[in-house]
């Protein structure tokens, strides 16, 4: 006799093998392997050498597990309240169950006061097993979706879905839909506290592992994140609310504080902070302005901007008012040489984030583009005339991520904050590919009537947010490759990534703000693929589809 729930976590069986003498080393491979009690029972041999354990510590892992299978043992968590002996002493798992233990006429236990936190194996002849009432006991995650699965007829069960790990916008939202209906009927309340919801999304990941995300410390907080109360559920639980009458809606007394993280304002240190004199500092950044962009003056050119490179970005750190063209007129040279000015000002405050190159063509595209395969064919015929995979995953990955609900143009005084170095945009009209990120054009008046439509269809002036211009030949999608910002077009070559890569460290370097319709893109390649920021909910969600996507 087995329970699942007598032990339902890494972490509890580890704290009982190591009661038993097992190494701190061989517990990692065992937690990292998501390893709870009921998958510890069924290890066999050939399983203990597939995870590369030695011999000794194997020894011991397989006389433990035959032993409790030999005895019909399994395995709870403390704490356990000690009595006198031969009376009943009740044992609180960590799972969903409060089991009572007949103690032995021998046994040797403490008074009633002393708790002992350490785990212990019963056998089940002796147990009686009780359910309590309270909802944070009662969650099932697991047959609640089977139980949905019965009454409802989908092309592929949504439980195979969630076992698969590769979910769907829409498979994701019925998902929530449904955990969050289960939690009002549990806890009868549409306010649920932070703490059941926090065991929810435990509950979520134990039940379905492939959604775990390793972009949150524990794995669940892309579901509910307690410290800033987010994730999906507490998304699901404001929109439920929306339709409550006034007298059923709480008020809190206070907003709760809640960090915000913004992506582009977690700036590193360099490494040598050595500030030039001002005078020096105006004539470097004159002779800069005189120098010809040549490649007989590359070296001296890269030299001057590496050396007034900490009171120029200080200033920029520090301004109210500069916006990306008061950048470049002041340090011109910053816009040559296809972007590399950029790129090497991006490399020296983020050192260790320069891995989009690296990572999105060999890791993320065939990712993306399966998943189209898979989920959003449709998708893919938007981008037949493609010739370039690598372009074709980066022009559809906005597609497979939610526009922020909450990104409007600002009309407030907040366009004057710090914050705002240049307006956020518009949303661009919705088309493949965003025109927010990329237009193809074969002369520059097809960018201003570009530009004329976008300000018909806001009705006010447009302020643009740098993306990116293909100067095409024909009916081609390949040419040479622009930033395009309000005054001026930097030349960044012809090889559509590395473009994006510089756009993407422009907005860096700079301080300036993305898109509004491209936020959640944005946060994906910043904190998916860079590691600048920690992404958001929707973000670590597709991430973590695209890794359980086999090739």
């Amino acid at each position: 006799l087995f329970s699942q729930n007598t032990l339902n976590s890494p972490t509890a069986l580890n704290e009982y093998l190591l009661t038993k003498g097992v190494p701190h080393e061989v517990l990692k491979i065992l937690q990292d392997e998501f390893v709870d009690g009921e998958a510890f029972l069924s290890l066999t041999e050939t399983d203990l050498k597939e995870l590369k354990i030695k011999t000794g510590p194997r020894k011991r892992l397989l006389n433990l597990i035959n032993a409790a299978k030999a005895t019909n043992c399994f395995i709870v968590n403390g704490p356990i309240y000690g009595v006198q002996n031969n009376i009943s002493t009740i044992a609180s798992t960590t799972g969903n169950e409060i089991i009572k233990v007949e103690q032995p006429k021998n046994s040797v236990v403490d008074d009633v006061n002393n708790v002992q936190n350490v785990p212990i194996l019963l056998h089940p002849q002796n147990i009686n097993i009780q359910q309590p009432n309270n909802a944070e006991n009662e969650l099932n995650v697991r047959a609640w979706i089977e139980a949905y699965d019965a009454k409802h007829t989908r092309k592929v069960p949504l439980l195979s879905v969630l076992d698969s790990g590769i979910v769907g916008n829409t498979d994701r939202q019925e998902f929530i839909r449904i955990v969050c209906a289960e939690i009002v009927k549990l806890s009868n309340d549409m306010y649920p506290s932070s703490q059941l919801k926090t065991e929810l999304a435990k509950e979520i990941v134990n039940a379905f592992p492939k959604l775990r995300s390793s972009h949150s410390p524990e794995g669940y907080e892309h579901f509910y994140d307690k410290t800033t109360n987010s994730g999906f559920i507490q998304y699901r639980f404001q929109n439920m609310r929306v339709k409550l009458s006034p007298t059923k809606k709480k008020r809190a007394s206070a907003k709760p504080t809640i960090k915000k993280i913004n992506v582009k304002r977690q700036r590193t240190q360099f490494v040598k902070q050595e500030y030039l004199d001002e005078e020096v500092f105006q004539e470097k950044c004159c002779e800069l302005i005189f120098k010809i962009s040549s490649d007989s003056n590359k070296p001296s050119i890269i030299q001057l901007l590496d050396e007034t490179r900490p009171n120029r970005q200080r200033s920029i750190k520090n301004s109210e008012q500069m916006i990306i063209d008061d950048i470049f007129r002041l340090y011109p040279k910053l816009k040559d040489y296809n972007g590399e000015m950029i790129h090497r000002e991006f490399i020296s405050m983020f050192p260790n984030n320069d891995t989009f190159l690296r990572n999105f063509s060999s890791y993320y595209v065939p990712r993306i583009l399966k998943f189209c395969h898979m989920k959003k064919e449709y998708l893919l015929q938007k981008v037949d005339d493609f010739d370039d995979d690598n372009f074709k995953a980066l022009i559809l990955l906005p597609e497979l991520l939610p526009s922020p609900n909450y990104a409007k143009t600002k009309t407030s005084r907040e366009d004057n904050s710090k914050g705002a170095k240049i307006k956020a945009s518009n949303f661009s009209p919705k088309q493949i590919p965003n025109r927010n990120l990329l237009q193809f054009i074969h002369t520059m008046e097809d960018l201003l009537v570009n530009n004329e439509e976008d300000e018909t269809l806001s009705q006010k002036p447009k302020d643009i947010q740098p993306f990116l211009v293909c100067f095409v030949i024909g009916q081609t999608k390949k040419g040479q490759f622009y930033i395009k910002t309000d005054e001026n077009l930097i030349s960044v070559g012809d090889d559509p990534i590395i473009a994006f890569d510089i756009l993407v460290k422009l907005h860096y370097c700079f301080d300036v703000q993305f898109a509004s319709d491209l936020l959640t893109f944005y946060d994906f390649i910043t904190g998916c693929i860079m590691g600048l920021n920690i992404p958001g909910a929707s973000c670590r969600a597709l991430h973590t589809t695209l890794c359980n996507i086999t090739l």
